[in-house]
C-alpha cells in the first residue's frame, strides 16, 4: 500500500488470495483435528485437549484476517494523506477505481463460488466477517477508493488556501 488509487486493485487482489487460503488451510487444519482428536482422546486425553485447542486457534486466526485488511486500508488512507498528489491526475483515479470496482465483480464471484464448495460452506458459518467481506467486495472497494480520492484531492484544495 502507498496510498495511491492502485491500492484497490491491490486490495481486492488481496482479499480473494487471502481468503481463500486462510480458509483452505484454516480447513485442512480442522479437518486432521478432527480426525486425531478421537484417537487421542483413547490414548491421552491430555494431548487431545491440547490437539483441539489447535483447532481454537486457527479459528481465532481466520476471524482475524478482516482486521488485517481494515489495517491495510487505514495504512493506505494515511499514506494518501502524507503524500502530496496534484488534482490533474483526479480522473485517472476515478477511472481505475471504476476498473478497481469492476475488476472486483468478479472476485466476488469467485469467493462466491468457493464459499458455496461442499464441506467448505458449513465450515464458514465460523468466520461471517470473511463471507461478509467476500459478498461485499464491490462496495467494500469503491467505499475505500471514494475515501482514498477525497484524502489524497481534498487535502490539496485545502493547503492552497491563503488566509
Amino acid at each position: 500500500m502507498k496510498g495511491s488509487i492502485l491500492d484497490t486493485f491491490g486490495f481486492a487482489v488481496t482479499v480473494l488470495v487471502m481468503s481463500i487460503v486462510v480458509v483452505l488451510v484454516a480447513y485442512a487444519a480442522h479437518l486432521a483435528i478432527s480426525s486425531a482428536v478421537p484417537a487421542f482422546n483413547e490414548t491421552s486425553p491430555e494431548i487431545a485437549e491440547v490437539v483441539q485447542t489447535g483447532d481454537t486457534v486457527t479459528t481465532i486466526l481466520v476471524n482475524a484476517v478482516p482486521f488485517i485488511f481494515v489495517g491495510m486500508m487505514v495504512g493506505a488512507l494515511l499514506m494518501a494523506y502524507f503524500i502530496p498528489t496534484h488534482p490533474i491526475f483526479l480522473p485517472l483515479s476515478v477511472l481505475l477505481l471504476a476498473i478497481s470496482v469492476f475488476v472486483s465483480f468478479y472476485f466476488s464471484d469467485v469467493l462466491y463460488e468457493f464459499f458455496h464448495v461442499e464441506g467448505i460452506s458449513s465450515y464458514l458459518n465460523n468466520f461471517p466477517l470473511i463471507v461478509f467481506m467476500g459478498k461485499n467486495l464491490p462496495l467494500i472497494v469503491f467505499g475505500f477508493g471514494l475515501l482514498l480520492i477525497i484524502v489524497m484531492y481534498v487535502r490539496r484544495g485545502v493547503e492552497n488556501v491563503e488566509l
